[in-house]
This record gives structure tokens, C-alpha cells and sequence, in this order.
């Protein structure tokens, strides 16, 4: 019997397995006696894992069943329970974004989709419009929420009291002055899979649904260890692009980390806008980005601080699925050859 063509599934013949080729004609017969030793069942497992591309598989945060919401108004009741666990835990106001990741941390929410802390604010935000005093949020500072009924809002006294009664101005159109909105320091280079348009993947935060950043435009650094060696641009190609143009030209060996800086706005659903919303930039707005790339970008000793203003979130990131989805091919390659001695 022949051996297995390099990088070639098999169909196995499970009813329930979507097999994509017969590596060789041989290949039936094997898996014809691997059924009579019970492996067919856990290659075939294998395989249905192995071809799962998607983006969020394997994701801890699905795999949560605690306030799992099936309706929008089922995951509104559960992420706003969740939210008060949070706050009454605290004893004390927090910032929305902490709110967000303090939920995901302590498993109470397990529905977040791309942007955990704007769904985290805008929840808030429009419980405090709908019920005004009856609403059990109260609003402290910029971003700040607390109880009402905890002694810790109620020291904040009438400055509390006053923010609460005006308008809920949505801070989240605040992004509408941002130059970036969204940025990631010291990604790996051996968790993208490297192609024309590669996918850059992250999230807010744990549990939070993957994002890809490959069609952003904007600015970014590549570093060989913690050690800048580049900076660059870019404007009429997507940073996938221009980032995978790097793994083959002079800088190709010479760097194993990259961090990125974007300019173009994320809706709810996960997705880049097509253009920036640059139209009211300031030029303080524009010193204050400046400002916060450096810091971000450099980490000087002795800032501890992010730029002052700087609002763009943080992704972490995720690995490429696809590499995933190789590793696993090899593993049942390797799995097939190895046992085809024994069942001869």
C-alpha cells in the first residue's frame, strides 16, 4: 500500500464526517480495518476539528453557559445583572471599561460580542435615560458608574447627584474625535498566518468575540525582541498587507514582534469602517495621539501613564485559527502513518 499525499485529508466514510479527499485509492482499504479497531471513530473527531476555520473556535469564552442569553432582551436582563454583581462587589463606582473586564474575569457574562466595554456603557447609559432616578446606576464621573444605593456613590453628594440628573451625552461618540481607535503592542509574528491580505486577530478581553485587523490603516513598529528596528505606515494598502510584505523583503529575519496603531472605527458587529471619521480632529486632539504612540509604542522608563486623553481600546491578540487547523492536519497525518504498520 502506497503512503498518504503531503497536505490531504481523508474521507473516512462516517455518515457524519465532512471528508474533503481520498488521499490514495489504498487509503479505503486501511480505513476499511481502522473501523474494526474502533480508531475510525476518533480520526474522523479529529478531522470534523481540524477543518473548523472559524475565527472564535475554541474561544473560552463560548464555552461559558452561566447568563447564556438566546434574545436580545434575555441578554440584556443577563448582562445587566451581571453588571450589578460587579458594581455591588466593588463597593464602589468603577470605570465601564473595568466593569467589562471584571465581568468577563468572575465568568458572569458569557454573550459579548467585538466591543465588551461600549456594550458594558451603552447598557448603562440607556437604563439611566429610560428610568432617570429610578435607574439603580448612578453616574460619578466620566466613564464612572456606581450604585445608588451603595455608601460609596453617596459620598460623591451633590456632584453625584447633579451629573446624574443631566443628559447621558453618549461617550462612545467620542471615538468620532479619536485619530486612532484602536491599537496592538507587541503582537507575534508566529501566530498570523502569513499570506497576500493576512488576518490579524484580537479582542477587548477574554471571552470577548475575535476581530480581524487586517484591513486596517494606520501606522505600526516592528521590533526584533523588546527592541524597535522600524517604523512605517500605511494608507493605500491594508496593514495585513504591508506587514506580510515584511516577511519577504530586507527586514524578512529580522523581526519577531509589531505593534499597530489604527485609524479606521469598529462598529458593534466587529467589522472596519471604510474610512476614518477624521472630521473634527483638534490639534489637541492630534498632540495628544502623537504623544500617545510614543509612549505606547517606545514605553519609556519614566512614563507610567498612557497619553492624557487618549481613549483608542487595546486588542490583545488572538492566534490565526488556520495555524491551528494545520497543526491539527500534521497531528492525523502523523496519527495515519503511524498506525498503518499495525494494521497490515
Amino acid at each position: 500500500m502506497t503512503g498518504l499525499t503531503p497536505g490531504v485529508l481523508f474521507r473516512c466514510g462516517h455518515s457524519v464526517c465532512p471528508g474533503r479527499s481520498v488521499a490514495e485509492a489504498g487509503l479505503a482499504e486501511w480505513g476499511a480495518r481502522a473501523r474494526k479497531r474502533g480508531i475510525q471513530a476518533v480520526l474522523c473527531q479529529l478531522q470534523r476539528q481540524a477543518l473548523d476555520h472559524s475565527p472564535n473556535a475554541g474561544n473560552p469564552g463560548n464555552l461559558i453557559v452561566t447568563n447564556m442569553a438566546r434574545t436580545k432582551t434575555e441578554k440584556t436582563v443577563a448582562l445587566e445583572g451581571a453588571i450589578l454583581a460587579t458594581l455591588r462587589e466593588a463597593k464602589e463606582p468603577m470605570h465601564y471599561a473595568d466593569v467589562a473586564e471584571q465581568i468577563s474575569a468572575k465568568a458572569r457574562f458569557a454573550n459579548f460580542g467585538p466591543k465588551p466595554a461600549s456594550e458594558v456603557y451603552t447598557l448603562i447609559s440607556n437604563n439611566l435615560n429610560t428610568k432617570g432616578s429610578e435607574s439603580p446606576f448612578l453616574k460619578v464621573g466620566r466613564g464612572t458608574f456606581g450604585l445608588r444605593s451603595t455608601s460609596a456613590v453617596a459620598g460623591f453628594g451633590a456632584n453625584a447627584s447633579e451629573i446624574a440628573a443631566a443628559p447621558q451625552v453618549e461617550e462612545e461618540a467620542r471615538e468620532g474625535h479619536e485619530i486612532v481607535t484602536a491599537f496592538g503592542i507587541y503582537w507575534r509574528r508566529d501566530l498570523v498566518e502569513w499570506q497576500t491580505v493576512p488576518r490579524l486577530y484580537g479582542r477587548q478581553q477574554q471571552g470577548a468575540e475575535t476581530v480581524d485587523f487586517g484591513g486596517e490603516r494606520g501606522v505600526y513598529l516592528l521590533y526584533d525582541g523588546r527592541e524597535a528596528i522600524y517604523a512605517g505606515r500605511t494608507t493605500d494598502q491594508p496593514l495585513g498587507q504591508r506587514l506580510n510584505q515584511h516577511t519577504f523583503d530586507r527586514m524578512g529575519g529580522r523581526w519577531d514582534r509589531f505593534s499597530w496603531f489604527g485609524i479606521l472605527p469598529l462598529t458593534e458587529e466587529g467589522k472596519l469602517q471604510a474610512e476614518p471619521n477624521l472630521s473634527k480632529i483638534s490639534a489637541d486632539d492630534l498632540i495628544t495621539t502623537m504623544e500617545a504612540l510614543l509612549i505606547e509604542g517606545l514605553e519609556p522608563r519614566q512614563n507610567r501613564k498612557k497619553g492624557d486623553g487618549f481613549t483608542a481600546v487595546e486588542y490583545l491578540q488572538s492566534e490565526d485559527p488556520m495555524l491551528e487547523t494545520e497543526r491539527k492536519r500534521r497531528t492525523i497525518e502523523e496519527m495515519v502513518r503511524s498506525l498503518q504498520p499495525k494494521l497490515l
